[in-house]
């Protein structure tokens, strides 16, 4: 066994809300990555070639992603061309990529799988 002391910031990401926590430690400023050039309470990063004509708070949003007018993300990751529809609140989540949430869906603390899609009559198992 062998351990190593740091002072940095270090967690196990092996779980997808570790991974979800992790992605906002460094869009909040929690530890400080090249990748977020503005870190702070609502920074998001989002790929350029991601369309978002919704609102978006403290998330990723990953390469070819879309979130629809009137859509609401907040603490989320949306890996590539996931999509969120038109009216639909992501709050917490994870969504796999080419997952989709339907217009109307309201999707909180849940992740999705790769290609899963989900409505606002659905319903969707834990998130592990």
């Amino acid at each position: 066994m062998c351990a190593v002391a740091t002072d940095s910031y270090w967690m196990d990401i092996g779980t997808p809300e570790k991974y979800r926590r992790a992605n906002l430690d460094a869009l909040s400023g929690a530890f400080r990555t090249d990748a977020v050039s503005d870190p702070g309470p609502t920074s998001s990063l989002v790929a350029e070639d991601a369309r978002v004509d919704g609102e978006v708070t403290l998330s990723v949003v990953g390469a070819k992603a879309a979130i629809d007018e009137g859509a609401t993300v907040g603490s989320s990751v949306l890996l590539p061309s996931a999509q969120v529809g038109e009216g639909a609140e992501v709050i917490d989540c994870i969504l796999g990529e080419g997952a989709r949430v339907a217009a109307g869906t309201h999707l909180e603390g849940k992740t999705l799988a790769d290609g899963e899609s989900v409505g606002p009559d659905d319903e969707v198992g834990e998130a592990g």
